[in-house]
Protein backbone atom coordinates (compact mmCIF):
# COMPACT_ATOMS: atom_id res chain seq x y z
CA UNK A 1 0.00 0.00 0.00
CA UNK A 2 1.37 3.45 -0.93
CA UNK A 3 2.08 5.93 1.86
CA UNK A 4 -0.62 8.38 0.67
CA UNK A 5 -3.22 5.63 0.66
CA UNK A 6 -2.13 4.48 4.13
CA UNK A 7 -2.52 7.97 5.58
CA UNK A 8 -6.13 8.35 4.43
CA UNK A 9 -7.21 4.74 5.03
CA UNK A 10 -9.78 4.06 7.75
CA UNK A 11 -9.29 0.88 9.76
CA UNK A 12 -12.39 -0.82 11.15
CA UNK A 13 -11.53 -3.22 14.04
CA UNK A 14 -14.12 -5.82 15.04
CA UNK A 15 -13.89 -8.39 17.84
CA UNK A 16 -15.46 -11.70 16.84
CA UNK A 17 -15.97 -14.72 19.12
CA UNK A 18 -14.94 -17.97 17.42
CA UNK A 19 -15.07 -20.48 20.25
CA UNK A 20 -16.16 -20.39 23.86
CA UNK A 21 -17.19 -22.38 26.91
CA UNK A 22 -19.97 -24.90 26.25
CA UNK A 23 -22.85 -25.91 28.47
CA UNK A 24 -21.53 -27.77 31.35
CA UNK A 25 -22.21 -31.67 33.20
CA UNK A 26 -19.95 -34.12 36.29
CA UNK A 27 -17.71 -36.98 35.04
CA UNK A 28 -14.58 -39.12 35.37
CA UNK A 29 -14.79 -41.70 32.60
CA UNK A 30 -13.19 -45.04 33.40
CA UNK A 31 -12.58 -44.00 37.01
CA UNK A 32 -12.21 -45.97 40.23
CA UNK A 33 -14.11 -45.09 43.44
CA UNK A 34 -12.22 -43.35 46.23
CA UNK A 35 -12.70 -45.31 49.44
CA UNK A 36 -12.77 -43.39 52.74
CA UNK A 37 -10.76 -42.79 54.70
CA UNK A 38 -8.27 -41.57 52.10
CA UNK A 39 -5.73 -38.83 51.58
CA UNK A 40 -7.92 -37.06 49.02
CA UNK A 41 -9.56 -34.98 51.74
CA UNK A 42 -8.74 -31.75 49.89
CA UNK A 43 -11.42 -32.48 47.28
CA UNK A 44 -14.58 -30.34 47.38
CA UNK A 45 -17.89 -30.14 45.54
CA UNK A 46 -19.32 -26.77 44.52
CA UNK A 47 -23.08 -26.54 45.05
CA UNK A 48 -25.77 -24.20 43.72
CA UNK A 49 -27.97 -23.00 46.58
CA UNK A 50 -30.94 -21.93 44.35
CA UNK A 51 -30.94 -25.47 42.91
CA UNK A 52 -31.21 -27.37 46.20
CA UNK A 53 -27.45 -27.48 46.65
CA UNK A 54 -26.95 -29.33 43.38
CA UNK A 55 -23.36 -30.35 42.58
CA UNK A 56 -22.03 -28.60 39.48
CA UNK A 57 -18.23 -28.37 39.76
CA UNK A 58 -15.23 -29.60 41.69
CA UNK A 59 -12.45 -27.79 43.49
CA UNK A 60 -9.54 -28.26 45.87
CA UNK A 61 -8.82 -26.85 49.33
CA UNK A 62 -5.63 -24.78 49.29
CA UNK A 63 -5.74 -23.36 52.84
CA UNK A 64 -8.08 -22.94 55.81
CA UNK A 65 -10.49 -20.60 53.97
CA UNK A 66 -9.76 -20.88 50.23
CA UNK A 67 -10.79 -23.23 47.42
CA UNK A 68 -9.21 -23.36 43.96
CA UNK A 69 -11.51 -24.02 40.99
CA UNK A 70 -12.10 -23.12 37.33
CA UNK A 71 -13.28 -19.65 36.32
CA UNK A 72 -15.93 -21.04 33.98
CA UNK A 73 -17.58 -22.67 37.00
CA UNK A 74 -18.48 -19.27 38.45
CA UNK A 75 -18.64 -17.06 35.33
CA UNK A 76 -21.82 -17.53 33.29
CA UNK A 77 -23.54 -15.73 30.45
CA UNK A 78 -26.89 -14.35 29.44
CA UNK A 79 -28.09 -12.00 26.71
CA UNK A 80 -26.66 -8.94 28.44
CA UNK A 81 -23.22 -10.50 28.82
CA UNK A 82 -21.19 -12.39 31.40
CA UNK A 83 -21.67 -12.30 35.17
CA UNK A 84 -20.14 -13.95 38.24
CA UNK A 85 -22.18 -16.08 40.61
CA UNK A 86 -22.69 -14.35 43.95
CA UNK A 87 -21.46 -15.88 47.23
CA UNK A 88 -25.06 -16.48 48.37
CA UNK A 89 -25.63 -18.66 45.30
CA UNK A 90 -22.83 -21.04 46.30
CA UNK A 91 -21.95 -23.57 48.95
CA UNK A 92 -18.84 -25.73 49.25
CA UNK A 93 -19.16 -29.34 50.39
CA UNK A 94 -15.98 -30.80 51.89
CA UNK A 95 -14.86 -33.76 53.96
CA UNK A 96 -16.98 -36.36 52.18
CA UNK A 97 -16.60 -38.77 49.28
CA UNK A 98 -20.34 -39.18 48.70
CA UNK A 99 -21.92 -36.50 46.55
CA UNK A 100 -25.21 -36.39 48.47
CA UNK A 101 -25.75 -33.88 51.27
CA UNK A 102 -26.12 -35.91 54.47
CA UNK A 103 -24.40 -33.75 57.11
CA UNK A 104 -24.59 -29.96 57.49
CA UNK A 105 -21.07 -30.05 58.97
CA UNK A 106 -19.82 -30.75 55.44
CA UNK A 107 -21.42 -27.60 53.98
CA UNK A 108 -19.46 -24.33 54.04
CA UNK A 109 -20.96 -20.92 53.26
CA UNK A 110 -19.14 -18.78 50.69
CA UNK A 111 -18.05 -15.19 51.41
CA UNK A 112 -15.98 -14.25 48.34
CA UNK A 113 -15.62 -15.23 44.67
CA UNK A 114 -12.42 -14.14 42.90
CA UNK A 115 -11.89 -14.69 39.16
CA UNK A 116 -8.53 -14.36 37.43
CA UNK A 117 -8.48 -10.91 35.80
CA UNK A 118 -7.46 -12.25 32.37
CA UNK A 119 -9.98 -15.09 32.19
CA UNK A 120 -11.09 -15.59 28.59
CA UNK A 121 -14.19 -17.77 28.10
CA UNK A 122 -14.22 -17.25 24.34
CA UNK A 123 -11.68 -17.50 21.60
CA UNK A 124 -11.95 -14.16 19.81
CA UNK A 125 -10.33 -12.56 16.81
CA UNK A 126 -9.91 -8.92 15.90
CA UNK A 127 -10.69 -8.34 12.27
CA UNK A 128 -9.31 -5.18 10.70
CA UNK A 129 -10.50 -4.01 7.29
CA UNK A 130 -8.73 -1.28 5.35
CA UNK A 131 -10.87 0.12 2.49
CA UNK A 132 -9.44 -0.99 -0.79
CA UNK A 133 -7.13 -3.45 0.87
CA UNK A 134 -7.34 -6.96 2.30
CA UNK A 135 -8.75 -7.90 5.68
CA UNK A 136 -6.33 -8.93 8.43
CA UNK A 137 -7.24 -11.22 11.29
CA UNK A 138 -5.49 -11.28 14.67
CA UNK A 139 -6.19 -13.73 17.51
CA UNK A 140 -6.98 -11.72 20.65
CA UNK A 141 -7.77 -14.52 23.09
CA UNK A 142 -8.02 -18.31 23.12
CA UNK A 143 -10.93 -20.25 24.58
CA UNK A 144 -10.98 -20.99 28.30
CA UNK A 145 -7.65 -19.27 28.88
CA UNK A 146 -6.62 -18.28 32.42
CA UNK A 147 -9.50 -20.51 33.55
CA UNK A 148 -8.79 -20.04 37.26
CA UNK A 149 -10.90 -18.82 40.19
CA UNK A 150 -10.82 -18.77 43.98
CA UNK A 151 -13.66 -19.19 46.47
CA UNK A 152 -13.40 -18.16 50.12
CA UNK A 153 -15.54 -19.86 52.76
CA UNK A 154 -16.72 -18.27 56.00
CA UNK A 155 -16.03 -21.19 58.35
CA UNK A 156 -12.47 -22.52 58.31
CA UNK A 157 -11.82 -26.06 57.08
CA UNK A 158 -10.95 -27.41 60.52
CA UNK A 159 -12.77 -30.71 60.11
CA UNK A 160 -10.40 -33.66 60.40
CA UNK A 161 -11.74 -34.89 57.06
CA UNK A 162 -10.59 -31.73 55.23
CA UNK A 163 -7.01 -30.67 54.49
CA UNK A 164 -5.10 -28.58 51.95
CA UNK A 165 -3.62 -29.89 48.72
CA UNK A 166 -0.04 -29.00 47.82
CA UNK A 167 0.22 -26.81 44.71
CA UNK A 168 3.00 -26.98 42.13
CA UNK A 169 5.21 -23.89 42.35
CA UNK A 170 6.53 -22.41 39.09
CA UNK A 171 9.83 -24.26 39.59
CA UNK A 172 8.17 -27.57 40.47
CA UNK A 173 5.76 -27.21 37.54
CA UNK A 174 8.72 -26.80 35.17
CA UNK A 175 10.41 -29.89 36.61
CA UNK A 176 7.24 -31.95 36.25
CA UNK A 177 6.64 -30.70 32.70
CA UNK A 178 10.14 -31.77 31.68
CA UNK A 179 10.00 -35.17 33.36
CA UNK A 180 6.50 -36.12 32.24
CA UNK A 181 7.20 -34.77 28.76
CA UNK A 182 10.18 -37.10 28.46
CA UNK A 183 8.01 -40.03 29.57
CA UNK A 184 5.49 -39.53 26.75
CA UNK A 185 5.31 -42.31 24.14
CA UNK A 186 2.42 -42.45 21.70
CA UNK A 187 2.11 -46.23 21.64
CA UNK A 188 3.19 -46.88 25.25
CA UNK A 189 1.38 -44.13 27.11
CA UNK A 190 2.43 -43.78 30.76
CA UNK A 191 0.00 -43.41 33.66
CA UNK A 192 1.67 -40.40 35.26
CA UNK A 193 -1.16 -38.04 36.28
CA UNK A 194 -4.39 -38.51 38.24
CA UNK A 195 -7.68 -36.62 37.99
CA UNK A 196 -10.55 -36.57 40.50
CA UNK A 197 -14.26 -35.80 40.25
CA UNK A 198 -17.89 -36.73 40.87
CA UNK A 199 -20.28 -37.79 38.15
CA UNK A 200 -20.82 -39.79 35.02
CA UNK A 201 -19.02 -42.90 33.92
CA UNK A 202 -19.95 -42.98 30.22
CA UNK A 203 -18.57 -41.31 27.09
CA UNK A 204 -21.92 -39.69 26.27
CA UNK A 205 -21.97 -37.90 29.63
CA UNK A 206 -25.38 -39.32 30.57
CA UNK A 207 -24.83 -41.71 33.51
CA UNK A 208 -23.74 -40.13 36.78
CA UNK A 209 -22.40 -41.49 40.04
CA UNK A 210 -22.58 -40.09 43.55
CA UNK A 211 -19.17 -41.42 44.61
CA UNK A 212 -15.88 -39.58 44.15
CA UNK A 213 -13.88 -41.15 41.33
CA UNK A 214 -10.29 -40.95 40.17
CA UNK A 215 -8.43 -42.19 37.13
CA UNK A 216 -4.87 -42.18 35.81
CA UNK A 217 -4.08 -40.22 32.64
CA UNK A 218 -1.10 -39.62 30.36
CA UNK A 219 0.54 -36.22 30.31
CA UNK A 220 1.12 -35.15 26.69
CA UNK A 221 3.78 -32.48 25.98
CA UNK A 222 2.48 -29.12 24.77
CA UNK A 223 4.04 -29.33 21.27
CA UNK A 224 2.23 -32.64 20.71
CA UNK A 225 -1.01 -31.26 22.17
CA UNK A 226 -0.74 -28.22 19.90
CA UNK A 227 -0.38 -30.44 16.82
CA UNK A 228 -3.40 -32.56 17.75
CA UNK A 229 -5.67 -29.60 18.50
CA UNK A 230 -4.46 -26.89 16.12
CA UNK A 231 -2.47 -28.32 13.18
CA UNK A 232 -4.07 -27.16 9.94
CA UNK A 233 -6.26 -24.55 11.64
CA UNK A 234 -6.08 -20.99 10.35
CA UNK A 235 -6.79 -19.66 13.84
CA UNK A 236 -5.44 -21.41 16.94
CA UNK A 237 -8.53 -21.37 19.14
CA UNK A 238 -7.54 -23.52 22.15
CA UNK A 239 -3.73 -23.64 22.22
CA UNK A 240 -2.10 -20.53 20.82
CA UNK A 241 1.38 -21.97 20.27
CA UNK A 242 3.55 -25.09 20.84
CA UNK A 243 5.15 -23.31 23.81
CA UNK A 244 1.89 -22.34 25.54
CA UNK A 245 2.34 -21.92 29.31
CA UNK A 246 -1.25 -21.44 30.48
CA UNK A 247 -2.50 -24.99 29.83
CA UNK A 248 -1.42 -28.62 30.07
CA UNK A 249 -2.91 -31.62 28.27
CA UNK A 250 -3.68 -35.29 28.87
CA UNK A 251 -4.76 -38.34 26.85
CA UNK A 252 -6.06 -41.75 27.96
CA UNK A 253 -3.22 -44.15 28.84
CA UNK A 254 -5.23 -47.27 27.95
CA UNK A 255 -8.04 -48.51 25.74
CA UNK A 256 -11.40 -49.52 27.19
CA UNK A 257 -13.37 -51.86 24.90
CA UNK A 258 -16.59 -53.12 26.54
CA UNK A 259 -17.52 -56.67 25.61
CA UNK A 260 -20.21 -56.83 22.95
CA UNK A 261 -19.77 -53.18 21.98
CA UNK A 262 -17.99 -51.60 19.02
CA UNK A 263 -17.25 -48.50 21.14
CA UNK A 264 -13.63 -48.02 22.22
CA UNK A 265 -12.51 -45.18 24.47
CA UNK A 266 -10.17 -44.41 27.33
CA UNK A 267 -10.13 -42.89 30.83
CA UNK A 268 -10.73 -39.15 30.84
CA UNK A 269 -12.00 -36.19 32.79
CA UNK A 270 -15.33 -34.96 31.51
CA UNK A 271 -18.25 -32.61 32.04
CA UNK A 272 -18.79 -31.83 35.70
CA UNK A 273 -15.20 -32.47 36.74
CA UNK A 274 -14.57 -28.78 36.02
CA UNK A 275 -12.50 -27.05 38.65
CA UNK A 276 -11.18 -30.30 40.12
CA UNK A 277 -7.48 -31.13 40.46
CA UNK A 278 -5.10 -32.91 38.11
CA UNK A 279 -2.19 -34.23 40.17
CA UNK A 280 1.29 -35.64 39.54
CA UNK A 281 4.33 -36.56 41.61
CA UNK A 282 7.13 -34.06 42.10
CA UNK A 283 10.79 -35.08 42.10
CA UNK A 284 10.48 -36.07 45.78
CA UNK A 285 7.61 -38.45 45.06
CA UNK A 286 4.98 -36.16 46.63
CA UNK A 287 1.65 -35.74 44.83
CA UNK A 288 0.95 -32.09 43.96
CA UNK A 289 -1.76 -30.33 41.98
CA UNK A 290 -0.47 -29.39 38.54
CA UNK A 291 -3.74 -28.62 36.74
CA UNK A 292 -7.36 -27.50 37.07
CA UNK A 293 -9.92 -29.38 34.95
CA UNK A 294 -10.96 -27.01 32.16
CA UNK A 295 -12.19 -28.47 28.85
CA UNK A 296 -11.64 -30.30 25.60
CA UNK A 297 -12.69 -30.24 21.93
CA UNK A 298 -16.09 -31.61 20.95
CA UNK A 299 -16.27 -34.83 18.95
CA UNK A 300 -18.30 -37.99 18.47
CA UNK A 301 -17.42 -39.01 22.03
CA UNK A 302 -18.20 -36.30 24.54
CA UNK A 303 -15.37 -37.66 26.70
CA UNK A 304 -12.87 -40.49 26.52
CA UNK A 305 -11.44 -39.84 23.05
CA UNK A 306 -8.20 -41.73 22.45
CA UNK A 307 -6.85 -39.00 20.16
CA UNK A 308 -8.31 -35.61 21.24
CA UNK A 309 -6.54 -34.26 24.34
CA UNK A 310 -8.33 -32.77 27.32
CA UNK A 311 -6.78 -29.60 28.70
CA UNK A 312 -6.27 -28.07 32.14
CA UNK A 313 -5.20 -24.72 33.54
CA UNK A 314 -1.52 -24.98 34.48
CA UNK A 315 -1.26 -24.35 38.24
CA UNK A 316 2.44 -23.40 38.18
CA UNK A 317 1.67 -20.46 35.91
CA UNK A 318 -0.88 -19.05 38.36
CA UNK A 319 0.84 -20.06 41.61
CA UNK A 320 1.90 -16.52 42.62
CA UNK A 321 -1.55 -15.09 41.84
CA UNK A 322 -3.20 -17.85 43.90
CA UNK A 323 -0.79 -17.35 46.82
CA UNK A 324 -1.47 -13.60 46.88
CA UNK A 325 -5.00 -14.27 48.19
CA UNK A 326 -4.11 -16.70 50.95
CA UNK A 327 -4.52 -15.31 54.47
CA UNK A 328 -6.45 -12.34 53.07
CA UNK A 329 -10.05 -11.13 53.08
CA UNK A 330 -10.73 -9.22 49.84
CA UNK A 331 -12.50 -5.87 50.10
CA UNK A 332 -15.05 -6.88 47.43
CA UNK A 333 -17.15 -10.01 47.81
CA UNK A 334 -16.92 -10.58 44.04
CA UNK A 335 -13.84 -9.76 41.98
CA UNK A 336 -14.74 -9.92 38.32
CA UNK A 337 -12.52 -10.63 35.31
CA UNK A 338 -11.63 -7.81 32.94
CA UNK A 339 -14.10 -9.01 30.28
CA UNK A 340 -16.99 -8.08 32.59
CA UNK A 341 -15.50 -4.78 33.71
CA UNK A 342 -14.85 -3.73 30.12
CA UNK A 343 -18.33 -4.82 29.05
CA UNK A 344 -19.92 -2.82 31.87
CA UNK A 345 -17.85 0.24 30.98
CA UNK A 346 -19.15 0.08 27.40
CA UNK A 347 -22.75 -0.35 28.57
CA UNK A 348 -22.40 2.77 30.69
CA UNK A 349 -21.44 4.92 27.69
CA UNK A 350 -24.60 6.40 26.13
CA UNK A 351 -24.92 5.55 22.46
CA UNK A 352 -22.63 2.52 22.57
CA UNK A 353 -24.46 -0.37 20.94
CA UNK A 354 -27.70 1.53 21.52
CA UNK A 355 -27.56 1.09 25.30
CA UNK A 356 -28.95 3.93 27.40
CA UNK A 357 -26.97 5.37 30.29
CA UNK A 358 -29.76 4.36 32.68
CA UNK A 359 -28.67 0.74 32.32
CA UNK A 360 -25.63 1.61 34.42
CA UNK A 361 -27.88 1.35 37.47
CA UNK A 362 -28.70 -2.30 36.85
CA UNK A 363 -27.09 -4.93 39.06
CA UNK A 364 -25.61 -7.86 37.18
CA UNK A 365 -25.46 -11.44 38.39
CA UNK A 366 -27.84 -11.23 41.34
CA UNK A 367 -30.04 -13.99 40.00
CA UNK A 368 -33.05 -11.70 39.67
CA UNK A 369 -33.38 -11.59 35.90
CA UNK A 370 -31.42 -14.60 34.67
CA UNK A 371 -33.10 -17.95 34.17
CA UNK A 372 -31.24 -20.88 35.70
CA UNK A 373 -31.24 -22.57 32.31
CA UNK A 374 -29.13 -19.65 31.12
CA UNK A 375 -26.53 -20.33 33.77
CA UNK A 376 -25.56 -23.48 31.95
CA UNK A 377 -25.81 -22.32 28.35
CA UNK A 378 -22.61 -20.42 27.69
CA UNK A 379 -22.33 -18.98 24.17
CA UNK A 380 -20.72 -21.54 21.89
CA UNK A 381 -20.47 -22.70 18.28
CA UNK A 382 -20.26 -26.46 18.80
CA UNK A 383 -16.47 -26.38 19.06
CA UNK A 384 -15.59 -26.81 22.71
CA UNK A 385 -16.81 -28.66 25.75
CA UNK A 386 -16.05 -27.71 29.32
CA UNK A 387 -16.51 -30.00 32.22
CA UNK A 388 -19.22 -28.60 34.46
CA UNK A 389 -22.70 -29.89 35.37
CA UNK A 390 -25.83 -29.25 33.33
Amino acid sequence: MKLKQLLVAVIFPMLMPIASANDVVPFVVGGEPIQPPSSENWMVSLRLTPKQNMHFCGGSIIDAHWVLTAAHCVVHSRDSGYFVLQPNQLNVMAGTWDNSVTDFENLYSVTHVVVHPDYSPDATIQQQTVPGDSTTVELKSIALDNDVALIRVERAFTNTNAASIKLATPEVADEIDNRLGNEWQEHHRPENTTVFGWGAIDTAAQVSTSQLLSTSLSYIPMPDCFKRLELGSEINEIIDSPVNRTKICTLPPKIIAPEGSSLVYGPDSCKGDSGGPLTAQNNNGEWVQIGIVSGGPVGELVCGSLTRPSFYSRVGTYFNWIESYKDTIPVSTVIEPNIIRESRANRCRPGVDGIAHTNCNMVEGNGGSASWGGLFLLSFFGFLRCKQLK
